[in-house]
């Protein structure tokens, strides 16, 4: 059952169609993720950066959907670590996600996470 903040954010955010509706959902798991990152001490090292972060720091209008991260600190990071974390984050608002990766895009610089929520 979904939570009764998302509930009140699709509510208060005068949601009339469909696509405001998935639109605001996906801002809302942004926000959880971000928290939850927050929360187990992903930004010590990592900088949020990209288009979603001008949305949420500077109200551009642009949606975007994924979050760009860069290392601020040359250390070694595993996203793994994290995954449990974000997971766990979005069962507590009635999301219930898994977490994949494609092989092929963890080889280089670019690492690449998707949260799957069963519709």
């Amino acid at each position: 059952m979904i939570n009764h903040f998302i509930k009140e954010k699709l509510n208060n955010d005068n949601v009339t169609t469909i696509d405001e509706g998935i639109n605001c959902l996906r801002e809302i798991i942004q926000g959880i993720v971000l928290l939850s990152l927050y929360k187990n001490g992903f930004f010590r090292n990592v900088a949020f950066y990209g288009g979603t972060c001008l949305r949420i720091f500077h109200g551009f209008e642009r949606f975007s959907e994924d979050l760009d991260f860069n290392l601020i600190k040359n250390v070694d990071i595993s996203l793994n670590q994290y995954e449990k974390g974000i997971v766990d984050e979005l069962q507590a608002y009635g999301l219930y996600a898994s977490i994949s990766k494609k092989a092929e895009y963890d080889k280089g610089e670019v690492l690449r996470r998707y949260i799957n929520i069963p519709v």
